[in-house]
């Protein structure tokens, strides 16, 4: 059987390349028409007024239901949620979806749980004091890495 000439190598090499570039502009395509869904998710289910605000601030103020005074501050991007008690930083809250959504949707989880599902939300984030967790309180366990992080029961 014949050896490979350098012209045979050169051309397998261009083709593997070709290919390796063809993937990850597929991926990178992927990834924008993703997040250009998520946009239009988050336009759909914010009013004008809160989606500009969102946009001027960074983050989106959401008001307690269940405790007179209290506002939830949900950040544009992946991040813990502020609990503010009158005009004081009580705690910041960490919940992670289980599976991976675009970056953009985060807002509006956060968003429709804590306006649907309270209880259920406020039993289910970890809850932080100076970014450490509060005593006494069910943690789960968060390993961070890119994207925001995993959750796993302990």
């Amino acid at each position: 059987m014949p050896l490979a000439t350098p012209g045979d190598l050169a051309v397998l090499v261009a083709v593997v390349v070709l290919a390796v570039v063809g993937y990850v502009a597929r991926v990178f395509l992927s990834g924008m028409r993703a997040e250009r869904r998520a946009e239009a998710v988050v336009r759909d289910l914010l009013t004008a007024d809160e989606f500009s605000l969102l946009r001027q601030q960074g983050f989106l103020d959401v008001l307690s239901s269940g405790t007179p005074g209290r506002v939830y501050r949900i950040p544009a991007r992946p991040g813990t949620v502020t609990v503010m008690d009158g005009n004081e930083v009580t705690m910041r809250m960490c919940l992670v979806p289980g599976e991976a959504i675009p970056a953009t949707e985060w807002v509006v989880v956060h968003k429709l749980l804590l306006e649907a599902a309270e209880d259920d939300y406020l039993q289910l984030a970890n809850h932080l004091r100076y970014g450490l967790p509060v005593a006494g309180e069910t943690q789960v366990e968060v390993w961070t890495t890119t994207p925001p992080g995993v959750l796993g029961h302990r």
